[in-house]
């Protein structure tokens, strides 16, 4: 509002000066009457006038670029604080997958195990299979904690980590789940999904903030 009289004020001073000084050039014209004092009262308010209209203006642009700032610097913190709990919940859903993976290898293990107590040897092979798996899903669990957890110190490595393991998920929840697992696999590839599409969407923040 303040910025607004500003302008309104340079304005009229700046008319007001203006219509003076067209009145002194016209009286000289229509009869060679010359009014120095006039015609430089004139010019000092024609001047006067454009620099209050100039400083309404460029307060004007302080004011926007200010808000503008302090909009840029909301959008900033609001990303982190949305980083901040993605990447909680991810460091959660990856302990979760470490503590199932060292179940499945304990189970293999049990399996193993029967080759040496006189047991069936498929058994045994069943085991080795199992362990595997587990030890692969322990791989892959430690690898996304490892980028979640640098994605939560907000460092380029853990975003790409975590895009890298993401996309490898999701990929693999599609092929499960159109394989008639996807009671056990939805929710993770849902959250998968959304990870991937929220990192890409901010993909310039990253760029500029990590």
């Amino acid at each position: 509002m303040v910025k607004k009289i500003i302008v309104l004020i340079g304005i009229f001073i700046l008319l007001f000066g203006s219509i003076g000084f067209i009145i002194e050039i016209s009286s000289y014209f229509s009869s060679s009457d010359y009014d120095i004092f006039g015609m430089v009262l004139s010019v000092i308010f024609i001047v006067a006038g454009y620099l209050v209209f100039k400083f309404g203006k460029n307060k004007d642009k302080k004011i926007d670029k200010e808000k503008n700032d302090i909009a840029k610097l909301k959008n900033k913190k609001k990303n982190k604080f949305h980083v901040k709990i993605i990447s909680i919940l991810g460091i959660i859903f990856s302990i979760t997958n470490i503590v199932i993976a060292l179940l499945i290898i304990f189970s293999g293990g049990v399996f193993i195990s029967s080759l040496f107590g006189g047991s069936e040897s498929g058994w045994g092979i069943l085991g080795f299979g199992i362990s595997f798996i587990g030890i692969l899903i322990l791989a892959y669990s430690v690898l996304k904690l490892t980028g979640y957890i640098k994605l939560f110190k907000f460092k380029h490595t853990g975003y790409v980590l975590v895009m890298i393991v993401e996309i490898f998920t999701a990929a693999s929840g599609v092929i499960l789940i159109f394989s008639g697992y996807w009671i056990l696999f939805i929710l993770p590839f849902i959250w998968s999904l959304f990870v991937i599409i929220y990192l890409y969407r901010k993909k310039t923040f990253f760029r500029k903030n990590i």
